[in-house]
């Protein structure tokens, strides 16, 4: 896949019309395939001061996510932007995001009906100490 992080203005229009939502101020991380883009991430709501950061993201295809990717996902946080903790939310029935935090060490809590009536939200958090201690953080000083 190819990453499209230098075309932030596409990246947003494709995040925003996946997600139904206006992202507002944000940098964009995406990649593509020849067929178009699969996958934006957007960082927003920085907040320098307390050293957090949320992101929010759209995908077509679950294949974009690997070990790589996500490496170079998070070094933008916690190493270009010296971030202590990234937040995220999604939907109570987004299993394979829901799988991923996890993987990563992420802290998981359940909002009931944050959503809507009969559907949770669900926040997760990343220190930085847990991605450091991670899944990935580990296969990264084996190899």
């Amino acid at each position: 896949m190819i990453p499209m992080h230098t075309h932030q203005e596409a990246l947003r229009v494709f995040l925003e019309r996946g997600l139904g939502i206006s992202a507002g101020p944000a940098f964009f991380m995406g990649w593509a395939r020849p067929d178009g883009i699969v996958a934006s991430i957007a960082f927003h709501n920085w907040h320098p001061d307390s050293g957090v950061i949320e992101l929010s993201g759209f995908a077509t295809r679950r294949d974009w996510c690997n070990r790589d990717r996500l490496r170079e996902l998070f070094a933008y946080p916690f190493g270009q932007l010296g971030v202590r903790l990234c937040v995220w939310r999604t939907s109570e029935h987004n299993t394979t995001a829901r799988r991923v935090c996890k993987a990563l060490g992420a802290s998981e809590y359940v909002i009931p009906e944050l959503r809507g009536p009969g559907e949770s939200e669900v926040l997760y958090t990343l220190h930085r100490d847990q991605w450091e201690s991670g899944m990935l953080a580990r296969i990264q000083r084996i190899r």
